[in-house]
């Protein structure tokens, strides 16, 4: 079973974490399996992040990441502060070396690019 030392946020927010590039689209019992969690757990867990657009159904009983995630990574490159006070250091520093400049972030045990200038 699950962790059960978690909330339920907590393990409803999980199942965001298994989509990945080479795995964008789960069915409902792969993401249970995968999780550890019963299927009418992961079916709520599912239901409630449909209904909030973090997901979306494809044919074939298959679940992918939703819109909602396009519009807050939207949100947050044109209102994060971090980001906004960065943008011209990078235009500065990418005009005056000719290269490529990038502002990432860790995440866990990923490191993020949020902002590009070339």
């Amino acid at each position: 079973m699950g962790d059960t030392g978690s909330s339920t946020a907590d393990r409803m927010l999980a199942v965001l974490d298994v989509f990945s590039l080479e795995r964008p689209a789960w069915s409902i019992e792969d993401i249970a399996r995968r999780l550890g969690y019963t299927d009418s757990s992961t079916y709520r867990y599912v239901r409630s992040l449909l209904k909030c657009g973090l997901l979306t159904r494809v044919p074939g009983g298959q679940y992918v990441l939703g819109a909602k995630i396009i519009e807050l990574d939207s949100l947050i490159r044109l209102s994060d502060p971090v980001t906004l006070a960065a943008r011209d250091v990078l235009e500065r520093l990418s005009q005056e070396t000719n290269c490529h400049t990038l502002l990432s972030s860790i995440h866990g045990a990923h490191v993020v690019n949020v902002l590009h200038v070339p």
